[in-house]
């Protein structure tokens, strides 16, 4: 009798062996698609090849700020050779500088520009910098003897002063608004398109647009 006590209690304290708890499911992590990070380098060559693409198409002042800024000497058909003191007063210079076709024209230099140099598209900048002139050509003058009215030019400006400050709010780089400055509002040795009031308001001069 002691000793079937003794195996009931042996066989209530033996352990129990259990499987082990199976692994947990794991998946795979999931793939994160991440904007190359272009070295600072590179990113001084994309804007220089930028600001040679854009060369020809500013006004002779604004080429040489880029000359000085960049050290640009000339980048394909320079389209204001002679004229080094050019004037906003002639119709056909200033209906050239506010036209579609000059527009059209440096957007296809400029998209050739960023494919050589291996810039992005998506790039906050060249996007930005892209739709400033995208804005000459859709509200820009039909030709040179064709320009814009007083109305027409307050308008674009207000549409690309609205950009401007979008570019601003994005932090879009200062290299980015000066070339779209330069682009969109050249500077003219004499004579300028905007007039300011004693507010700092501009509208389209009188003297040059009716």
């Amino acid at each position: 009798m002691a000793k079937q006590d003794e195996d009931l209690r042996y066989r209530r304290q033996q352990v129990s062996i259990t499987a082990p708890p199976p692994a947990p499911i794991t998946t795979p992590t999931q793939t994160r698609t991440l904007s190359p990070i272009v070295p600072v380098a590179n990113q001084d060559a994309i804007r220089v090849a930028y600001a040679n693409a854009l060369f020809p198409f500013v006004a002779p002042v604004d080429q040489g700020t880029l000359r000085a800024t960049y050290g640009i000497q000339s980048a394909g058909r320079d389209t204001n050779t002679g004229l080094p003191s050019v004037s906003p007063s002639a119709p056909r210079i200033r209906n050239y500088f506010l036209g579609k076709e000059r527009a059209s024209q440096a957007q296809t230099a400029l998209e050739a520009a960023r494919v050589a140099a291996g810039g992005s598209q998506t790039d906050s900048g060249y996007a930005f910098l892209n739709q400033a002139i995208n804005l000459m050509s859709t509200l820009g003058a039909a030709g040179e003897e064709e320009g814009m009215s007083r109305g027409a030019y307050n308008e674009f400006t207000s549409r690309f002063n609205e950009l401007m400050e979008q570019a601003k709010t994005n932090n879009v780089p200062a290299f980015y608004q000066q070339m779209a400055q330069m682009f969109v509002q050249p500077t003219f040795s004499s004579g300028k398109l905007m007039e300011t009031d004693k507010y700092g308001f501009g509208s389209a001069s009188r003297r040059l647009f009716t």
